[in-house]
């Protein structure tokens, strides 16, 4: 699937193949966190200091999820391993 984003900030997504696409669909707005209204994770912030600065300081970002534990408990083991810096290289 490749995805794009608008300027408005609507997600488009294109996928190949004749395949059923709802359940690409379903499962890529459940890991970009954009099945749901964001107003939960604003109220998260509402009551804890800490993810009240991180909301300010990062307006709009929201947590992208897994598609499966074995991909958390891969991104965990491989994140202890590489050095912040190389990390948050493009």
């Amino acid at each position: 699937m490749d995805l794009t984003q608008e300027p408005g900030g609507a997600v488009l997504g294109h996928v190949q193949g004749a395949a059923d696409t709802a359940p690409v669909q379903r499962q890529v707005a459940r890991i970009l966190c954009l099945d749901h209204s964001g107003e939960a994770s604003l109220e998260v912030g509402r009551r804890d200091p800490v993810i009240e600065r991180l909301q300010r300081e990062l307006p709009g970002l929201r947590p992208v999820l897994f598609h499966s534990p074995y991909e958390a408990a891969a991104s965990s083991i491989i994140a202890t391993r590489r050095r912040r810096a190389a990390q948050a290289a493009p």
